[in-house]
């Protein structure tokens, strides 16, 4: 049951402010007010995203219409992505922006060369040719068919 932060060391209440964080850092998190069920993606065509994505992922199709595709994680079943059919879409533009990415995935990897050769093989596009060096990550910027720009990444330690 939630309760007041000052009244959390109540046996079975259940705080709906939690302070999380280090020293460092420190946020506020407030109670969920539900979970993530699905990233969606705008598209012309779900059916080519959802083969993509599939490929990618080593998901699974959960659902699958001509309008709208959902991909689901096979072993975490809450993992998903959605993919919706928008006749007037039009592909995102990276880096200039003139038409906003609308949305995008990063991808932890192990080995980026061998992770580029399969996404291209998979249709992926590359919008970046060399690693971008970030601190303690790598990572290479690419577009899937529909045009949605995602990121390869390898870490030195991974967050996963």
């Amino acid at each position: 049951m939630p309760c007041p932060v000052s009244d959390s060391h109540h046996v079975g209440c259940r705080p709906s402010i939690a302070v999380v964080g280090s020293r460092a850092q420190t946020a506020v998190v407030a109670a969920p007010v539900g979970r993530l069920l699905s990233v969606v993606f705008e598209c012309a065509d779900p059916d080519e995203e959802g083969r993509f994505w599939e490929a990618m992922l080593g998901y699974a199709r959960h659902h699958s219409g001509p309008d709208w595709v959902t991909i689901v994680d096979v072993v975490e079943q809450t993992q998903r992505l959605s993919f919706q059919r928008v006749e007037d879409h039009v592909q995102p533009t990276w880096p200039a922006r003139d038409r906003p990415q609308q949305a995008h995935i990063d991808l932890l990897v192990e080995d980026l060369d061998n992770a580029d050769g399969r996404a291209i093989a998979l249709g992926a596009r590359r919008l970046t040719d060399d690693a971008v060096v970030h601190e303690d990550e790598s990572f290479r910027v690419y577009a899937d068919p529909a045009g949605h720009p995602f990121c390869l990444i390898v870490q030195v330690t991974p967050d996963l």
